[in-house]
């Protein structure tokens, strides 16, 4: 579970992850472990559909926009915290 996630041991193990794969081959080595999963619960025919193509290009470009707006909101929340560091208090934003 993540309740007992210990950072600083994924921290430390993380420098030797990379001399033993790369960012690209761990994300097909994901994508493949998720499309085995799905093709043993719902079989080929469905994994395989058109409709779940379609799904899944539906369910990238929502999660894109949500990014998309997810690092806007960041940037305004940086920018507002670069004015109050400079304002003299209180600085309510």
């Amino acid at each position: 579970t993540f309740y007992n996630f210990n950072p600083a041991l994924v921290h430390h193990a993380i420098p030797k992850a990379w001399q033993t794969t790369t960012p690209d081959a761990l994300v097909a080595a994901r994508f493949e472990a998720v499309d085995g999963a799905c093709r043993r619960l719902l079989g080929d025919e469905v994994a395989g559909s058109d409709e779940m193509r379609r799904a899944a290009a539906l369910a990238r470009t929502a999660a894109e926009e949500a990014a998309q707006r997810v690092a806007a909101q960041q940037e305004a929340a940086q920018r507002v915290a670069a004015l109050c560091s400079r304002s003299s208090p209180p600085c309510h934003p």
